[in-house]
């Protein structure tokens, strides 16, 4: 099985172990990840800490389009995502569906949300409940 790699400033790395994850429902082997060694985590937690300094400092419609961004990919791939949950997590495939989608909604959510327009209460799909959206 091939090894996943991990993201540190840009460049995939698989470390030098790997950590087998397996699924609660029949122990088979899931995936096998690349473990970050102690420079690869010192490396992404300094990255982390220089990228805050400056994007701390980005403009709300940035951050809005950034989160947006994610949600649109995530909905790309919601089917492959479910997937990967239901092995992992020894779930039905329906269930890991909804919280493939869920994911979604959550960074359309936050997107909505720092742009001024808040949807407190969402369905189980993600949907806004009806009039239960307002804007700032």
């Amino acid at each position: 099985m091939e090894t996943r790699p991990f993201l540190v400033n840009g460049e995939w790395r698989t470390g030098d172990d790997t950590f087998d994850v397996t699924s609660p429902y029949d122990d088979s082997v899931v995936a096998s990840i690349g473990v970050p060694t102690a420079a690869d985590v010192e490396e992404a937690t300094a990255v982390a800490a220089e990228t805050f300094k400056e994007s701390q400092h980005l403009p709300v419609h940035v951050r809005s389009e950034a989160l947006d961004h994610i949600s649109k990919r995530l909905s790309e791939t919601i089917p492959e995502n479910a997937e990967l949950i239901a092995r992992e997590g020894g779930k039905p495939l329906k269930w890991a569906t909804v919280e493939a989608t869920r994911a979604v909604s959550t960074f359309r959510w936050a997107s909505e949300t720092i742009r001024g327009k808040i949807c407190p209460g969402l369905t189980s799909s993600g949907r806004p409940r009806p009039a239960s959206c307002t804007k700032r």
